[in-house]
């Protein structure tokens, strides 16, 4: 016999997945064709639990950017560093050349 709950009792009953949710699940939701829709007879308990399985998967995803954006966030510090220090050095020498030249046409002059 089927229970049917009031507003303030949860469901026993389990509602059959009919094929218009199936084809739901598999057009709409993205679901393929290793979702047996015919095993699963609770259809809030089914996404409740491939929702927290997709959840788990994006969080790793998520877990997976954030190191990512770390090391090339520190690579690209490391790369702005090394071209200062060359930029600084060949400002350096271009510093003493000029120095140099200009001493150099002192004497002329």
């Amino acid at each position: 016999m089927k229970k049917y709950s009031s507003s303030h009792e949860t469901s026993n009953y389990a509602a059959p997945l009919v094929p218009g949710k199936v084809e739901l699940l598999k057009n709409k939701l993205g679901f393929d064709d290793a979702f047996n829709y015919k095993e699963e007879s609770d259809l809030k308990s089914t996404l409740k639990r491939l929702y927290m399985a997709y959840t788990c998967r994006l969080r790793s995803a998520l877990g997976l950017l954030e190191i990512t954006r770390l090391i090339s966030s520190l690579f690209a510090l490391r790369v702005l560093e090394i071209a200062f220090n060359v930029t600084k050095k060949h400002l350096g020498e271009a510093t003493k050349h000029s120095k140099l030249i200009s001493d150099v046409e002192k004497d002329q002059y």
